[in-house]
């Protein structure tokens, strides 16, 4: 299911992130396989509300009974919303059908929610007829805006480097081959693209093929309309992005939201290889525009010639102390930055990221992060 659907922002609750899309699955109860309500955090809506959401199917699943209908859930019922919304709160034509799987491509809802009887916890959910689906959760408040409005998240911290464990998503197909380890750095490029390069692999079990293998990528990650999310489908030469086996491949999206970075496979049939996620680890792995390893090198051979400088400067002064000695003299060293760090710029704020406790800073206005303390 969708974060953002024609204008209107909700926590998904089997998300990746708190302003990511869901994650596909194939777990009953309508919310994805995740049942820990506010998971991600709620959207406030008003009693009432007219809400619009967006689902789509993922690796075929083509049925004639294919249909999705909305649900509304509180109090004790949030965790998994039973009870289906009206037909006549909802626009026609309803319920959505979905014939064609995934090629029906995404299925957008829109409908009025019951009363909440006085409850504020609540959920709603898009449910087919197998109760596969997706649900955002609400807290019902009185001053509201009609429809909801942004779901509360933190704000995401610089565009990162990752050279470790590649995870399978809950409620994902258990009959696919799952990738396992990935190398890949995210570059961001201006406010609404990103440069993804890497690799991934997987080794399979049970399969007809013993491993799977994403090649050297290079990507554009463009901002999607009105989202929270960076997407690509295609790679700098414009050629679909595909995980390969041997004998095959599939078509997968590389998306990014806050600092996970997700594989999912957009195929139309059912998938041989599962979706994945990634978190970023803190620091892009590039300093002063430099590769890691470059500044290293840089580093040391600047060091040496420091050293070398005041090696000659030492033996230059004790010659000269020798020749011509005089009293010894006692020298107070002030350091520079005792009265503390220098203010931050106008606009700017502090951020502590949760995954590694290192502060990087926020502009407010122009929304741009960085680990450099901006004065």
């Amino acid at each position: 299911m969708f974060y953002s659907t024609a204008g209107q922002n909700y926590a998904i609750r089997n998300a990746n992130t708190p302003t990511g899309d869901g994650t596909f699955s194939v777990a009953g109860g309508g919310c994805g396989g995740a049942n820990t309500f506010g998971s991600n955090g709620v959207t406030e809506v008003a009693d009432g509300a007219k809400v619009t959401l967006r689902i789509e199917y993922n690796g075929g699943h083509a049925s004639n009974a294919n249909q999705f209908k909305m649900y509304f859930g509180c109090g004790a019922n949030k965790n998994g919303p039973t009870q289906e919304v009206p037909a006549a709160n909802c626009d026609q034509p309803y319920p959505a059908t979905a014939p064609q799987g995934s090629g029906s491509g995404p299925q957008t809802i829109s409908c009025t929610l019951p009363t909440a009887a006085g409850e504020t916890d609540c959920a709603v959910s898009l449910q087919d007829q197998r109760n596969w689906g997706g649900c955002a959760d609400l807290k019902i408040a009185a001053n509201a805006a009609p429809g909801g409005g942004d779901a509360e998240s933190p704000i995401p911290p610089p565009a990162a480097g990752a050279n470790g464990d590649v995870v399978k998503p809950t409620g994902n197909q258990d009959n696919c081959c799952s990738l396992t380890k990935a190398d890949i750095q995210v570059n961001k490029k201006s406010e609404k693209l990103y440069e993804f390069i890497g690799t991934a692999s997987g080794t399979c079990t049970g399969q007809e093929f013993s491993s799977i293998t994403l090649p050297k990528t290079t990507a554009s990650l463009v901002l999607d309309g009105g989202g929270t999310t960076y997407r690509a489908k295609t790679d700098a030469n414009d050629k679909a992005i595909t995980i390969k086996y041997d004998g095959g491949e599939e078509p997968f999206e590389i998306s990014l939201n806050e600092n996970v970075l997700e594989l999912t496979n957009v195929g139309t049939s059912l998938p041989k290889v599962c979706d994945g996620k990634i978190s970023l680890t803190s620091g892009s792995g590039k300093i002063l525009g430099m590769d890691t390893g470059v500044f290293v090198v840089v580093l040391i051979l600047v060091l040496i010639l420091i050293g070398a400088g005041t090696m000659m400067y030492l033996r230059s002064t004790r010659e000269d102390s020798l020749a011509d000695p005089k009293p010894a003299v006692s020298v107070e060293m002030k350091n520079p930055a005792a009265g503390g760090q220098k203010p931050l710029a106008a606009g700017w704020e502090a951020v502590v990221d949760k995954e590694s406790g290192d502060t990087y800073y926020h502009n407010k206005q122009s929304g741009e992060t960085t680990w450099n303390r901006p004065t």
